[in-house]
């Protein structure tokens, strides 16, 4: 099944995203059209129950292969991946029936886009010590929400936040781990193809040494992720093993897209080849869903210390 999703997600990206995919870049962001046909595609439906419009299946498997596909295609979704992965855990597990059938109809159907506010200025990693928001601005002037409204118990706002942290470090370093695998195949593909000295990039000792390495590192993050994603779909990943998880395929997708940067020469800087929006893209999962420096202070308590 899930073979089948790749091949249809394939496709779909390749005829509706690559072609127009500098043009949302140069304006800052996806169109409102392009969620509804997500959405026609079923990506917002996966793991939502039958009885709400979804598919009722209960893993992140199919989002690990979206993670793969737009990677490999150099390519995003925009705000997709927040309106799945952290809008909805908390419909699924706080809300009420009433509120269900009210939110998830219309959540599945593109109609409404989830997001989330967990940070502010001045607060950054220290979620605790939050107040309201701003990573993309909210406004919530003479805003009143009505208590049918409310979604699980008042007061327990952070607890609930704190509790699907391990599943949003999960995305981060499965995102991360996807980064790296196609960064080292747009270099490969790109070494082999420019010539200097007469010879391809690739026949150099060092292109083939570097690129092993990467490759080495890209298949030990794999393992991590995939041992990850199997204890997220059982219910059993810790905060610890997600700060892990997170902190070692951001690590390993920062070394290994700046060494296939560099085996990119000059051309690594223009936008016009993949590498270099990889590099910038990746440079914020070491800092989004706490920093590392977060993940080592957890892993540390974590082991006592």
């Amino acid at each position: 099944m899930r073979e089948a999703f790749r091949e249809t997600l394939r496709a779909f990206i390749e005829a509706e995203v690559v072609p127009v995919h500098d043009e949302w870049l140069a304006a800052g962001q996806a169109p409102r059209e392009f969620y509804y046909k997500l959405a026609e595609l079923g990506l917002f439906g996966i793991n939502v129950p039958e009885e709400y419009g979804g598919a009722g299946l209960d893993t992140h498997k199919f989002e690990a292969v979206q993670y793969e596909e737009t990677a490999r295609a150099g390519v995003t979704f925009g705000g997709s991946g927040v309106h799945v992965m952290l809008g909805l855990p908390y419909i699924k597990v706080l809300a009420t029936d009433e509120q269900k059938k009210c939110y998830l109809p219309k959540f599945v159907s593109g109609e409404e886009m989830w997001a989330i506010a967990m940070t502010e200025r001045g607060t950054g990693s220290d979620l605790a010590g939050m107040k309201t928001s701003d990573t993309a601005e909210l406004a919530f002037v003479d805003v009143k929400v009505p208590v049918e409204d409310l979604l699980g118990e008042e007061n327990k706002g952070f607890s609930y936040l704190d509790a699907n942290l391990p599943s949003e470090r999960w995305g981060i370093a499965y995102g991360a781990y996807a980064q790296a695998k196609a960064a080292v195949r747009f270099t490969q593909q790109y070494v082999q193809d420019r010539v200097v000295f007469g010879k391809p990039v690739a026949a150099f000792q060092n292109t083939k040494f570097e690129l092993a390495a990467c490759k080495a590192e890209v298949d030990a993050a794999e393992a991590v992720v995939d041992r990850a994603t199997e204890a997220l779909d059982a219910g059993e990943l810790t905060p610890a093993e997600a700060a892990g998880t997170k902190l070692f395929c951001t690590e390993v997708a920062h070394r290994v897209i700046d060494r296939c940067l560099q085996l990119h020469g000059g051309y690594g800087y223009m936008n016009e080849y993949p590498i270099a929006r990889l590099y910038a893209d990746n440079r914020v999962n070491r800092i989004v869903g706490g920093t590392n420096e977060i993940m080592k202070t957890i892993i540390a308590k974590d082991m006592g210390l």
